[in-house]
């Protein structure tokens, strides 16, 4: 599963650095976060975040994929990935990882 967020009303552009990105997913009111990180942009590569809480001990980690309309970052895409094999979590998946979280 890759959502992604728009974030065109935002003038963040290529280059700047310290850029904080928090992935956070609400449920019935309450917010989980799964990521909190801070990188310096470019439009050719993506990062990985550090390594997610994960209850059935996966190596898993956030992958985020800025895209750009010229030099001004215009989306941003989320994803699961494990890093053991680097294949991302499909959506059955995806939703396995949330429910260990928010249904408890």
């Amino acid at each position: 599963m890759s959502p992604s967020a728009s974030v065109v009303v935002a003038p963040i552009t290529v280059g700047e650095d310290d850029v904080t990105i928090t992935w956070q997913v609400m449920y019935k009111g309450k917010f989980f976060t799964l990521a909190d990180t801070t990188r310096s942009l470019d439009t050719k590569n993506g990062w990985f975040t550090d390594e997610l809480e994960d209850k059935c001990n996966r190596k898993l980690v956030g992958d985020v994929k800025p895209s750009f309309n010229g030099e001004v970052l215009e989306k941003i895409g989320f994803s699961i990935v494990d890093s053991d094999g680097w294949g991302s979590l499909l959506l059955d998946g995806f939703l396995r990882y949330l429910q260990r979280f928010l249904l408890e």
